[in-house]
């Protein structure tokens, strides 16, 4: 189940607390093994370099999973648009681009604190 699973909610609508936590449920359960991966590069890693530079693989597949789970439509709505725009995509599409940032954000961000609330480390914490 994604952020915008149900019809009457528009795109940019936020899940309601109690279904975020069960579409994070899901999303931890899941992907369990990318969790450990950018957790493992974030805390253990003897790399003397910046997080978003060291751990670029671990982030980026953590970061499209939590996409899928939780901004799968707004995905799908920028794709569609950036096909039809062509190379104009960058100006055409920014309203779409600007929606599925700000899902990423919240999702981070309440993830953020479904970890606190679950006594799980969150993989961000360098």
């Amino acid at each position: 189940m994604g952020i915008f699973a149900s019809k009457e909610r528009k795109y940019g609508d936020p899940l309601p607390h109690k279904e975020f936590v069960k579409a994070a449920d899901s999303l931890m359960n899941d992907n369990k093994e990318a969790y450990e991966a950018l957790d493992r590069c974030v805390n253990h890693s003897q790399i003397n370099l910046p997080v978003p530079v060291r751990c670029s693989k671990e982030m980026g597949e953590w970061n499209g999973k939590v996409y899928q789970a939780f901004c799968n439509r707004l995905y799908h709505v920028a794709v569609k648009c950036q096909k039809a725009a062509g190379d104009e995509w960058d100006t055409k599409c920014k309203p779409e681009m600007n929606e599925i940032v700000a899902c990423g954000d919240d999702a981070m961000r309440r993830l953020y604190q479904y970890n606190l609330e679950h006594a799980r480390r969150p993989a961000s914490s360098a």
